[in-house]
């Protein structure tokens, strides 16, 4: 029996044209049994708008994104308390949480995983009421992915560029944190939190990160 899913494809990810990889995803899911309704996004939030139309529509069997870190983030906030599956085609620049879940980042060995159904249960944390799945972090790293953010162009290099021009002008602040309700109080250069080891690519952070210990628990 086929089975229908939508695909939320984030023309603005990565580095690649997604009009050259669509074609060869939509072909490959096609013969492997699946009928597809392709949406596109056309600015931040609308992943997750699309995600939670879809999973109250009740007529798909699950959610795929072709897109980063950013465009999968969007798009499992639409889907958090229902029971859509959701399926990650790493297609970003950074495509941390497709990394730490082991899905590979070459598209058509990631769609392979997708049609092999692995459904895990995951867990996300929460940031001024805000979910995030994979890392969540104030100061220096937050300032170079906002200015990442407004470059024109993706990639590594990009990224790098964005690093060492916040650099240049980026100073320590102080922060209070409570952890098992201690507060902590310094001045620091980054606070992360991180829910997934993956904090860019290539760098790791926790080795022990787990996206599902709370959701077994």
């Amino acid at each position: 029996m086929r089975k229908k899913v939508a695909l939320i494809v984030n023309p603005a990810s990565g580095t690649v044209s997604k009009h050259r990889i669509i074609p060869d995803v939509l072909l490959r899911l096609s013969r492997y049994g699946y009928d597809v309704e392709l949406q596109a996004t056309n600015g931040p939030g609308h992943a997750t708008a699309i995600a939670v139309e879809i999973a109250e529509n009740g007529s798909f069997d699950g959610v795929l994104v072709a897109g980063g870190d950013g465009t999968v983030n969007e798009a499992a906030r639409g889907l958090i308390g229902t029971t859509t599956p959701l399926g990650i085609i790493p297609c970003g620049s950074g495509n941390g949480l497709a990394r730490h879940l082991g899905i590979p980042v070459d598209v058509a060995r990631s769609l392979r995983v997708i049609c092999e159904n692995h459904v895990i249960a995951a867990d996300y944390g929460t940031a001024n009421g805000e979910p995030f799945f994979c890392t969540f972090g104030v100061g220096f790293d937050a300032a170079v992915s906002e200015r990442f953010a407004r470059q024109k162009r993706r990639g590594l290099m990009m990224y790098l560029k964005s690093v060492i021009d916040e650099y240049v002008s980026f100073s320590p602040e102080r922060y209070v944190i409570e952890v098992n309700r201690q507060p902590i109080s310094d001045r620091a250069f980054l606070v992360v939190v991180c829910n997934a080891c993956p904090y860019g690519n290539p760098a790791f952070l926790p080795p022990d990160a787990c996206v599902t210990a709370a959701a077994q628990d």
